[in-house]
């Protein structure tokens, strides 16, 4: 089993905003380092990164797509005590 085939199912699964975005910013960074390298030895590996990146950017878009209609509709929301007003 290579290694794109042991993480992607942890990328597809995630639903939490903010772990995609801090894997997708971690491998940006490492696909940068490997940028620095000697081409041959950085290509395989940022090449597996760039897939496993790509695969995190449309859960990402997913589950905020997820959040942003259950704020949209209504009748999804637990319904919220009103505002009282605060004396000036």
């Amino acid at each position: 089993m290579t290694f794109y085939e042991r993480v992607r199912p942890t990328i597809v699964h995630a639903n939490d905003l903010e772990v995609l975005c801090d894997a997708l910013s971690a491998m940006e960074g490492a696909i940068q380092d490997l940028s620095r390298l000697d081409a041959d030895a950085g290509e395989p590996l940022s090449d597996v990164l760039s897939m496993i990146a790509s695969d995190a950017q449309e859960r990402l878009v997913f589950c905020a797509v997820r959040v942003i209609r259950f704020v949209e509709h209504p009748l999804l929301l637990p319904s919220l005590p009103k505002a009282k007003s605060i004396p000036v």
